[in-house]
This record gives structure tokens, C-alpha cells and sequence, in this order.
């Protein structure tokens, strides 16, 4: 009976996300149609003027213009599309699954921020039923009674279905994404497709190829793909969520270094909105190096900006490749870069390129990329919530970054 209530419920949650993806296909459509009548008018406007002043054909114009039109609309239809990757079909062998989930496979490798006793995490290999597609490395994440003996109660099915509903209502490539459940009698167990390369932070302080390093042009893609993450959750669903824990461990890198974000055990959903604190009950103490300012100084202080503020440690440390909470005279690397941008920024010959990541390749070609990031890092650092810029505003400036000079008046700014 528990396995049939629960496969129920697994059934609703891929129903309801299902027609929220066609509600938002539909309002896709719309907003294109209106874009399209909208835009026609104004070309035909427009172009009647362009043909008249210019003497040039006003049909070529138009129908110039229709097809540009006609085809950006159907290049981001099919993008958001491809978004929605189903893996409902694949066949996937429960039983060797759960055999293998032993304390040699025991991992640690996400870094939680409540983690409850009755969970563990573990990474397996999973063949298939078959036995002839490749293996795929996958994260169970097993949920279970502290009192092993027990069996599966309310409490354990809560704290499952919190993590998997959470996920459900977050879809984008660049989170996480349960791709299966198995019940048991004594646990339940929630599957994630692990990415092939790890943890960022494997890759920063623990090469798993000591011949590979990660290039800016890796570095670069990683952080707009967890800022995309990022504002995903806190702009783009139908609530705020807030992640808590946002740290190199958490983001995991797929086989063409795309950022994943992981680890939702600390998540919460704000129902009042951006801005607003949050009801921290049970948060604790954690993400140590990443974690903001206010979680000292009381609950009713945090909103979405602390994950801004962790975003913004990751920033750093993506450029100067330091750990986040090695000692040092200025305390860890956010306080660090806040004492030191003034001078890192007056001379960019000297004083940045001695901070910037030994191991990044042909750094003189992206040094001000790189700079451009470091202050991005700055900014979402600054110890007031309201200073930090909001996570749209961030991959905004992630994505102009290649075409900015930042030394050219950044210090004139800062310093007036």
C-alpha cells in the first residue's frame, strides 16, 4: 500500500509539472503572436518611411523582416523546449541499486546544511535492467528512521517528499534533477544522474586531472550557469526559493563543465516574496567561508541575498582560486577582497594579475574579464543585503563581462 500512495504521488508531481510546461508553452505562443502583430506594425510603419526616404523596395524590407522574425521566435521555442530533458524512459536496475549502497560507496560529497541522522548519501553505478546501455554514475540519496529497525513512517516520507516536490517545481538545466525513487519497506530512496566531472571545487583546490585545468572560458560558463541557477530560483518560479548552501561543493560540472547546482536539504520557499525575511526554525551553522553575514544576527535579517552573498565568494574564488576560509591577516576571502579591491583595481599590470589563479592559461588575454568578475564577487559580498545586487543584475553583468573593460574608470568610481 505505501509503494502504490507513493508512486501516486510521484505520478501527480510529473502530472502537474507537466501541464505547468504546457502553460508555459502556451503563453510562450502567445507572447510570440502579440510579439509578432506588434512588430509587424511597427516594420510596416516603419518601412513605408525607410522605402520612401531611401527609395528602396519596401517588400524586400518586410519580407526580410518577417523571416528574422519568424525565425528568433521559433529558435527560442525549440530552446525552451530542449530545457525539459525526460529521462522517464530509461529502465533502471532498482535492486542493484539498492545492493550497492554500502558503506564503501558512502559519500560525503555534497556539503549539507541539514542533513537529518536517517539520510545518507552514496554514488553508484548504475548499468540498467538490460545490462547493455553504459553504466551512469548516479547520487541516491537514502531516506530512512534514525531507528534502522523501523520501517518507512510519516516522518521519513515528509522530509522525501519535501526534497522531491521542491525539485519538481524547479525545472532548469542548471539544477539538479531526481530522475527516479525507489520504495522499500525500511527507506526510500531519491535518485540523481551525478555529472561525469564532480565537484567544482574538486577542480579548483583538487585537480581530478592534474593535466587538465580549468580555462577562464570554463571558469566564465560555470559562473553564468550557476547565475542562471540562481535566478531561476529566485525570479522564475511560481515561488521564491532560497537555497542556503551555495558552495563549489555543491555545484557539480556535467561532461561540458556545465554548472549544476546541488544539494536542496537546506532549502526553503519564501511565500512572501523577494526582500522579505525568511522563518528560519532549524538552519544550522554551516557553509562556513560562503555563509552571510546576517545568519548571525538574527532570523528575521535573512532574505535571498545571502545566497547573492555566497554567490559572490564563489566569484572570487573562481578567479583567484583561493579556499574561501584559509586564515589570512584580512580574515577569509570575502572579507580578504573587500579590503584589497581598491588596490587590486589601481593597477592591473601588477596588484590584480598576483591574485588571479596561477593555473588559469593565457591569463593576459581575459585579465579583465577577470577583473570584471572579481568585483562582481565584491559587490555581492558587501556586508548590507540591500547593496548586493539581485541575481538578475548579476548574470547581466556576467554576460556583458566580455565586451567590458573594467579598469578603465572602475577605480574612479569606487573611490569618489
Amino acid at each position: 500500500m505505501a509503494r502504490q500512495r507513493y508512486d501516486s504521488q510521484w505520478k501527480q508531481v510529473r502530472i502537474v509539472n507537466g501541464y505547468a510546461v504546457l502553460v508555459v508553452y502556451v503563453f510562450s505562443a502567445i507572447r510570440a503572436v502579440a510579439f509578432l502583430v506588434v512588430t509587424w506594425s511597427t516594420v510596416v510603419l516603419l518601412g513605408g518611411f525607410i522605402s520612401k526616404l531611401h527609395k528602396v523596395d519596401f517588400k524586400q524590407i518586410a519580407l526580410i523582416t518577417l523571416i528574422e522574425m519568424i525565425w528568433g521566435q521559433n529558435a527560442q521555442m525549440c530552446c525552451m523546449y530542449n530545457m525539459h530533458d525526460s529521462r522517464e524512459h530509461i529502465v533502471r536496475n532498482e535492486q542493484a541499486i539498492v545492493d550497492n549502497l554500502t558503506e564503501d560507496n558512502a559519500t560525503r560529497v555534497l556539503a549539507s546544511r541539514r542533513t537529518a541522522e536517517g539520510e545518507q548519501l552514496y554514488l553508484v553505478y548504475d548499468q540498467g535492467s538490460a545490462g547493455t546501455s553504459p553504466p551512469n554514475k548516479l547520487l541516491v540519496k537514502k531516506f530512512h528512521n534514525a531507528n534502522r529497525a523501523l520501517q518507512v513512517d510519516g516522518n521519513v516520507m515528509y522530509r522525501c517528499n519535501s526534497e522531491m516536490f521542491l525539485l519538481a517545481n524547479i525545472s532548469h538545466k542548471n539544477i539538479i534533477k531526481v530522475v527516479d525513487h525507489i520504495q522499500r519497506e525500511d527507506a526510500i530512496m531519491l535518485i540523481y544522474e551525478y555529472p561525469v566531472h564532480g565537484s567544482l571545487r574538486s577542480w579548483l583546490h583538487q585537480p581530478m586531472d592534474a593535466g587538465r585545468h580549468l580555462s577562464w572560458p570554463d571558469r566564465r560558463g560555470i559562473a553564468i550557469g550557476v547565475a542562471r541557477g540562481l535566478r531561476q530560483l529566485h525570479h522564475r518560479c511560481n515561488k521564491l526559493f532560497v537555497h542556503h548552501n551555495i558552495n563549489s561543493e555543491n555545484i557539480l560540472l556535467d561532461q561540458n563543465f556545465k554548472a549544476v547546482i546541488a544539494s536542496f536539504g537546506a532549502a526553503q520557499v519564501n511565500m512572501a516574496g523577494l526582500g522579505q525575511p525568511l522563518p528560519i526554525t532549524d538552519l544550522r551553522p554551516g557553509n562556513f567561508g560562503y555563509a552571510a553575514p546576517e545568519y548571525g544576527l538574527g532570523k528575521n535579517q535573512l532574505t535571498e541575498k545571502v545566497d547573492i552573498y555566497s554567490f559572490g565568494v564563489l566569484m572570487l574564488e573562481l578567479v583567484t582560486g583561493r579556499m574561501t576560509n584559509e586564515a589570512t591577516t584580512d580574515g577569509h576571502l570575502a572579507n580578504w577582497a573587500q579590503n584589497n579591491f581598491r588596490i587590486l583595481m589601481a593597477n592591473q599590470q601588477e596588484a590584480f594579475q598576483n591574485v588571479v589563479d596561477r593555473s588559469i592559461p593565457d591569463q593576459a588575454r581575459y585579465r579583465e574579464e577577470m577583473a570584471t568578475v572579481f568585483m562582481l564577487g565584491v559587490d555581492c559580498t558587501t556586508v548590507d543585503p540591500k547593496e548586493r545586487p539581485s541575481m538578475r543584475m548579476a548574470l547581466k553583468r556576467l554576460r556583458c563581462c566580455r565586451w567590458r573593460a573594467p579598469f578603465r574608470g572602475l577605480l574612479t568610481g569606487f573611490l569618489m
